[in-house]
């Protein structure tokens, strides 16, 4: 399954969770590169106590609250996702299944150095790094100016090793930055992260990156999806 129909049905899943009175509308699109931070050294992939990160880009912006003030001819924008320590681990069939602790955090930048876009790119490729963290990863995705932050939590991560894809998810409160003043403090609340996770893509334009576990692109999106059993299953019905 392409990453582009892949994730509309996820949306379409989501979006069949919820009552059709409410109104549905993304904050931002993101896409990037996860890795985790072994507890100890138990060669076991997001192992209880395991931290999980993830830093990239923004791709796309609220039209009405963020977007006009936003300026990618002169500023890149970043993310960085960290904080999320495993707190409980499933492992059957080929299948991986995670929860984390809450208190997670995401942070969205904007920053006229550039230094993570790595202009001209191409030729030159985004400033990864290898093996994060790294001198690249993070420092190079959460300066310049706080944008916007979060609070994480019910976090979950699902990969089906039998076919190399699964989801990550959590719910998201604005908790400020530069450009929270923008969003309606009754919007603050109830948002939901959720994202495609593969395999880092090889060869051109640029290779994927050492030491990142996977490719990680989704959204930030209103209304919030209660985190339950019906939902993280029609998570699970994506991959198999």
């Amino acid at each position: 399954m392409k990453i582009g129909s892949a994730l509309l049905l996820l949306i379409v899943l989501l979006a069949a969770a919820i009552p059709a009175a409410a109104q549905d509308e993304a904050l931002l699109n993101f896409t990037g590169y996860d890795y985790q931070t072994d507890a100890s050294p138990n060669n076991i992939y997001l192992a209880l106590g395991d931290s999980y990160s993830a830093v990239g880009f923004i791709t796309s912006f609220h039209p009405t609250w963020l977007e006009p003030y936003v300026d990618t001819g002169t500023n890149e924008y970043t993310f960085y996702q960290h904080g999320l320590v495993v707190n409980s681990y499933f492992f059957a069939g080929n299948v991986l299944s995670v929860t984390f602790v809450n208190g997670g955090s995401v942070e969205y930048y904007e920053d006229p150095s550039k230094d993570a876009t790595n202009p001209p790119n191409p030729p030159n490729c985004p400033a990864y790094g290898s093996n994060p963290p790294n001198a690249d990863a993070p420092s190079k995705f959460n300066n310049g100016t706080l944008a916007i932050s979060g609070s994480l939590t019910d976090a979950q991560l699902y990969y089906d090793y039998n076919n190399n894809q699964g989801g990550f998810s959590a719910n998201m409160n604005i908790t400020g930055g530069a450009d929270a003043i923008y969003v309606p403090a009754p919007s603050w609340n109830g948002w939901f992260m959720s994202g495609l996770v593969q395999p880092p893509p090889g060869g051109n334009p640029c290779p994927a990156p050492a030491g990142y576990d996977h490719q990680i692109s989704g959204e930030c999106r209103h209304p919030v999806v209660a985190t339950n059993h019906g939902t993280w299953g029609a998570l699970k019905k994506l991959y198999r």
